[in-house]
């Protein structure tokens, strides 16, 4: 089988993480795999799994048609059986390939879809009637699309998210913050991600007074990063607070920090949760999206309202003096490895492809 894998660009995200795992483990299981970028390269790209083609489509600097054009032949000259396209990208897609039999699978990784505004849902739900399959990372969207989209409901299928393997960590990779001390928040800087709640909650937190928190993720939202910064400077936390931006070596920063938090105002199943299970680092999330079911409501780690400061900085506190929280995040690993595996997903995604091309 010949896959294509399409994104708008691997600027590093939950998607972009994800669709990298999909093709190292497609290729794992036999299957050809191609990747098609819409619209930039991303710092992810050196990520890409060695010999796989690439198709750069560059759309911000040349015409639609040209881009067509490119992405027609790239599907004709590499024998593509199957396209997965990821997020926004599936609307050139199905524009691109009107006029040809292919299979299309629409990957939905946004979970604030469901609570979006009208025409959004509609211009999605439209796009969901012109493929072949969809594969939902949440219930609350698998759940959503079922109710909504006027195609067969066996063509929806809600497959959560698996965590990267987790091989290697760099032991030299130096942090700011004192050893044993480290908050760490792996997300994109935007409003969705609620940086502001968690840095309100790590102010107003009583037990963290030595403590440092790290921010690692895309900066690209200006005007979000500006509200952050403004309330560093606000908070006098400039020196406490570190915004790291994107990192390549993200899981040996994250190894190196204590606690652990997931601090969004809307989710589908966020892979650094799942990351952070797999790291045994104790884990901090607002009830959103699949979180508090992945964590057994609290079983496997504490689960806060979102948006909510004073219950996040209450959960703070507490943690820092759990003497159970090590045994939990061990816990919460073995269940990741028993429930949200790679070899359960691509097992479940290439029947699905098999039974619906």
């Amino acid at each position: 089988m010949n896959v294509l894998e399409v994104i708008d660009s691997l600027n590093i995200g939950g998607a972009e993480k994800m669709l990298l795992s999909i093709a190292q483990a497609l290729i794992d299981n036999g299957v050809n795999v191609a990747i098609a970028l819409g619209r930039e390269k991303g710092n992810g790209f050196d990520l890409i799994p060695k010999d796989v083609p690439v198709l750069e489509l560059n759309r911000n600097n040349v015409s639609l048609r040209q881009a067509i054009l490119k992405f027609r032949n790239f599907i004709k000259t590499r024998q593509i059986d199957v396209i997965h396209v990821h997020g926004s990208s599936v609307f050139f897609v199905i524009l691109a390939t009107v006029g040809i039999k292919i299979p299309i699978f629409w990957h939905i990784h946004q979970g604030r879809l469901v609570d979006s505004s009208w025409l959004k849902q509609k211009l999605y739900l439209l796009a969901a009637s012109r493929v072949t399959g969809i594969i939902a990372v949440s219930s609350a969207l698998y759940n959503w699309l079922v109710q909504s989209v006027y195609i067969n409901h066996d063509n929806i299928i809600y497959l959560p998210n698996f965590p990267r393997d987790i091989v290697n960590y760099d032991n030299n990779t130096t942090l700011p913050g004192i050893s044993g001390k480290r908050l760490v928040s792996v997300a994109n800087l935007r409003p969705e991600k609620d940086q502001l709640n968690l840095i309100n909650a790590f102010y107003k937190a009583k037990n963290l007074n030595e403590w440092h928190l790290l921010c690692i993720g895309n900066k690209r939202d200006i005007k979000y990063v500006k509200a952050i910064e403004d309330l560093l400077e606000k908070l006098d936390l400039k020196d406490r607070v570190h915004l790291m931006g994107l990192q390549k070596d993200v899981l040996s920063m994250v190894k190196k920090c204590n606690i652990a938090v997931i601090s969004s105002c809307t989710e589908a199943l966020p892979v650094a949760l799942l990351e952070y299970g797999m790291l045994e680092i104790p884990v901090i999330s607002t009830d959103v999206g699949e979180c508090s079911s992945v964590l057994h409501r609290g079983k496997f780690g504490v689960i806060v309202d979102k948006q909510n400061v004073d219950k996040l900085a209450l959960a703070l506190d507490c943690l820092v003096n759990d003497t159970t929280a090590k045994e939990r995040a061990k816990a919460f690993k073995q269940e990741i490895l028993l429930n949200y595996s790679q070899n359960a997903f691509i097992k479940k995604l290439l029947f699905f492809f098999e039974a619906l091309k």
